[in-house]
């Protein structure tokens, strides 16, 4: 007999336990589009571990006060004093 291996997914809490942050933060970054849930847990969402380690890694990589989210939606994080399309320095 064959063993399956079965996929295990963190909820959002498990995953903020796992990062160290806000359940709340998990879901305004996975509406973002920094983490991408890998399935369905009810009615919540669930993530793989590895996914959740990556965006832990891309947290770091990109400090707070770097991940301004880019121009017009594109929701990539633009370098610091970089201006923002249509202020004026």
């Amino acid at each position: 007999m064959t063993k399956r291996k079965r996929t295990v997914y963190l909820t959002s809490a498990q995953a903020a336990e796992m990062a160290g942050v806000k359940e709340r933060t998990v879901q305004k970054n996975c509406a973002a589009g920094n983490l991408h849930a890998a399935g369905q847990i009810g009615k919540t969402l669930g993530f793989l571990e590895a996914d959740v380690k990556d965006w832990m890694d891309w947290r770091e990589k990109n400090p707070r006060y770097s991940r301004a989210w880019g121009w017009n939606g594109s929701r990539t994080p633009h370098p610091r004093g970089v201006p923002v399309k249509g202020k004026k320095s």
